[in-house]
């Protein structure tokens, strides 16, 4: 029995039956009803984990990034597919090793892994497709509108430095409780900077700006104005950011279940375009939207 069968007959043995049927036929079963949300995102070795990341971690992170996008759309995960490309390095024992790791951590979240393929070769890449179903109305990143308050729930920033990038906690919870509680006009997950994130947000509602309060953005590590700019164009971070209007900002800062973070407004959506970071000392400046650009 070749090692790609043998790895087959192992994951099948432990997904056991989930979805409609379990994992072994050519494609996976879903029962659909109403609106499905569908995300996919790969891990990369060498550019999203080190390669002597421990299977553990690659795991959750393959797993919880994926989630991430679910959240921000006030999302729960129902289930996944895998397609796994394991390169040099990846033994019996450590493939084993991440597959469990990547069902107990499709698991913690109430959703059931269903199939996909695997496969060798020069280098690794992990993929996921994740599905999900929103709880209220999905959450999509287009309907901010000129004074809207802006949220964030969390602290960004070293997020490399600090190991946060493989274990963070995917915001699913919160994101479902700011839809549906809230009425949320847009969210994303910061992934790629809280700077180029809250761009696509603005860009995607009709070319509008915002104005960032400084001192209300919390760092993970550090203070100043030079940690800031760096904080805001970091990336992997895996917060949400979102946006309410004037009315809903009271019932926002009132909310028990939401970190303290998410109980100070960072900024205010603005008709002029462009980013801008306010100072306590009245200094106005223009920042750039970068952060992690794919390609």
């Amino acid at each position: 029995m070749t090692l790609e069968l043998e790895d087959h007959a192992f994951l099948r043995e432990l997904l056991g039956d989930r979805g409609v049927a379990g994992p072994g036929d050519d494609a996976a079963l879903l029962s659909v009803r109403g609106p499905l949300l569908v995300t996919v995102d790969p891990l990369v070795e060498g550019v999203h984990y080190e390669p002597r990341t421990s299977p553990a971690r690659i795991a959750r992170k393959l797993v919880n990034r994926n989630f991430s996008d679910l959240a921000a759309m006030g999302a729960r995960p129902d289930a996944v597919v895998a397609s796994f490309v394991f390169g040099p390095g990846w033994g019996t024992r450590r493939r084993r090793a991440f597959y469990r790791a990547v069902d107990a951590a499709v698991r913690r979240f109430d959703a059931a892994w269903i199939g996909g393929d695997i496969a060798t070769g020069p280098s690794t890449v992990f993929t996921l497709t994740a599905f999900g179903r929103a709880a209220a109305r999905p959450v999509r990143r287009s309907g901010l509108r000129v004074g809207h308050r802006l949220f964030v729930t969390g602290a960004i920033g070293a997020s490399l430095a600090s190991g946060h990038h493989l274990d963070f906690e995917p915001r699913v919870a919160l994101g479902v409780r700011i839809a549906q509680r809230h009425g949320p006009s847009a969210m994303i997950d910061i992934s790629d900077g809280l700077a180029l994130d809250l761009w696509r947000m603005l860009d995607a509602s009709g070319g509008l700006g915002a104005r960032l309060v400084a001192p209300a953005i919390r760092l993970r590590q550090g203070r100043g104005r030079e940690r800031l700019l760096e904080a805001l164009g970091a990336g992997e971070d895996y917060e949400l950011l979102f946006a309410v209007p004037t009315g809903r900002v009271d019932r926002v800062r009132a909310d028990p279940e939401l970190p303290d973070a998410a109980h100070e407004p960072i900024g205010t959506v603005e008709a002029e375009p462009g980013i801008r970071l306010a100072w306590p000392d009245g200094r106005v400046e223009s920042i750039e939207a970068r952060g992690w650009v794919h390609v």
